[in-house]
């Protein structure tokens, strides 16, 4: 990986800048790229198209690929070919490559494992592992699966449905491959009706109009939990125009 262009102007790895899109891939998704003080997820938009300066989000889950009863179908240690007992909705080709399964219930629980890939059925539906299964669960375990987070990015919408993912240096046109950026200084545009302080956290605002944009993070009193924190303000922005924030997104 080698730089072709000067400092401030983008870092051109494997035939694509940070500051530009592809209707190819060339990255694995979800692959990370590290440049001085900035760090960026190779991603690829969900369909919707993405403004510049956004903060964008992963794909919403599927319910019924949640916590799923393996009736009929245990897995032995040492697989890694695993039938999925689903209940509904059939994956879509390279759903849920490069994303996690995982045990929730009885022998196994707790175990994570990388998906390679998988077939476009429900009854079951079969999926190759990256590594062995290392203990063995039963008919009566539960499973689910978790898409890549930047398999299928959007603009962070008002009801989160995922965390969120990196913000997008560039417009970026539907089901096109970008970097988002993940750490370090990025512009992020201000939510409307929100006046951001230089210092404060910076996230999904507790009024949250625009997708996509930041707000100064408070306490969720329905909740009484902090929303979603993506960094730092550092130098101001109007509403509807981009502040300058220090990511810490990873």
């Amino acid at each position: 990986m080698g730089r072709t262009k000067g400092a401030g102007l983008g870092v051109t790895v494997a035939n694509q800048d940070i500051y530009e899109e592809s209707a190819t891939q060339k990255h694995a998704l979800g692959e990370r790229l590290i440049i001085g003080d900035r760090t960026f997820r190779y991603s690829k938009d969900s369909g919707s198209g993405i403004a510049i300066a956004s903060m964008t989000s992963g794909p919403a889950h599927i319910a019924n690929h949640k916590e799923v009863v393996q009736t009929g179908y245990p897995v032995d240690v040492g697989s890694k070919q695993v039938s999925i007992l689903l209940t509904a909705t059939i994956p879509t080709a390279h759903q849920y490559d490069n994303g996690t399964l995982m045990v929730n219930k009885v022998s196994g629980m707790g175990q994570c494992y990388k998906i390679k890939s998988h077939s476009l059925a429900i009854a079951p539906c079969v999926v190759d592992l990256y590594d062995d299964v290392v203990t063995a669960w039963a008919a009566t375990a539960e499973i689910t699966l978790t898409a890549n987070p930047w398999s299928a990015v959007a603009a962070f919408p008002v009801t989160s449905v995922n965390i969120a993912t990196g913000v997008a240096l560039i417009g970026v046109t539907a089901n096109y491959y970008f970097w988002a950026q993940t750490k370090g200084p990025a512009p992020v545009i201000v939510d409307t009706g929100d006046t951001v302080v230089i210092g404060q956290r910076m996230g999904k605002p507790t009024t949250h109009a625009v997708a996509g944009a930041c707000g100064i993070v408070g306490v969720n009193t329905t909740v009484s939990v902090l929303d979603s924190v993506w960094g730092y303000c550092m130098q101001v922005g109007a509403a509807a125009e981009p502040a300058l924030v220090y990511l810490t997104l990873e």
